[in-house]
């Protein structure tokens, strides 16, 4: 199964190199990941905050994660990983995110480039097999935009970066977009503030998701 593993690893760097419409993608999750956030998910989140910190990313909880946080008081018990949004500036050094990450013991699970800059960078815990995601913002005017999903593009007002706000969590304070339930409402629908019991495919309800125009 080790040499199995590391057969589709190498497979899929050489898919990554491969340069699709600007598009490029690579992922290798562990085949033992259960799905869902572990019973340790609130530490990974603090550990993965203050990693972002420490390298003084401009970032903000996001989807699911402050979604959960704000309507319910706890991380989601169906969801899968724990989301942040990152504001991109000129000085972004994504090697220097990559090395904290791993020499903290996270490993790389997924990574997106489109036309040539960073989309997303997702890495799970060696031992609790949690995903912390990081999605990536880029600003264009009076929004931010992002294309981390093949032929899709995600938009924002960059209002919700610009605006100052705080979420209070198991005696820790993280950043959050701001209007928050107006971020809520533009992010999810009218109806987030009724809670799944399942998890579905994030895509039907990320309502600052379009197709991209080719």
């Amino acid at each position: 199964m080790r040499i199995i593993f590391i057969a589709k690893r190498i497979v899929k760097k050489i898919l990554f190199g491969i340069n699709r419409d600007g598009f490029r993608e690579f992922n290798s999750f562990p085949l033992n990941n259960n799905g869902v956030l572990s019973s340790h998910a609130v530490n990974d989140l603090v550990k993965c905050c203050g990693l972002v910190e420490s390298l003084k990313l401009n970032y903000r909880l996001a989807d699911g994660t402050i979604l959960g946080i704000h309507r319910d008081g706890r991380l989601i018990p169906h969801d899968n990983d724990i989301d942040v949004d990152i504001l991109v500036s000129a000085d972004l050094e994504v090697g220097k995110i990559h090395q904290c990450f791993v020499s903290n013991g996270f490993r790389l699970g997924r990574k997106v480039y489109y036309q040539g800059k960073i989309q997303q960078l997702a890495y799970y815990n060696k031992v609790t097999y949690d995903i912390f995601d990081m999605i990536f913002w880029y600003q264009e005017g009076e929004r931010v935009v992002n294309y981390s999903e093949r032929n899709f593009e995600r938009a924002q007002d960059m209002k919700y970066f610009q605006a100052s706000s705080e979420v209070q969590f198991q005696g820790r304070s993280y950043p959050a977009p701001a209007p928050l339930e107006e971020w809520l409402e533009m992010r999810y629908g009218m109806d987030w503030r009724i809670p799944k019991t399942f998890k579905s495919d994030w895509k039907e309800e990320c309502f600052d998701m379009q197709m991209k125009e080719m």
